[in-house]
């Protein structure tokens, strides 16, 4: 999971990497407050010693009110 400040995820990346293939959430903590972050996936996938990667998903925007 990859999170910026830049929509077009220019400058300010952030990288979350989440290991359970179970999980359907996840909760990132010390961000600004007033501040909106906009969030995309990629998934990955090792079958024999190679990793495939799918593409990234489509860009969501969270504003962050508390």
């Amino acid at each position: 999971m990859q999170y910026s400040t830049s929509s077009k995820f220019a400058k300010g990346n952030k990288i979350k990497t989440i290991s359970k293939n179970s999980t359907t959430s996840c909760t990132i903590s010390k961000l600004s407050k007033k501040k909106t972050y906009y969030v995309r996936i990629c998934t990955c996938k090792k079958v024999a010693k190679k990793t495939y990667y799918s593409g990234w998903s489509t860009v969501k925007k969270v504003k962050i009110t508390k």
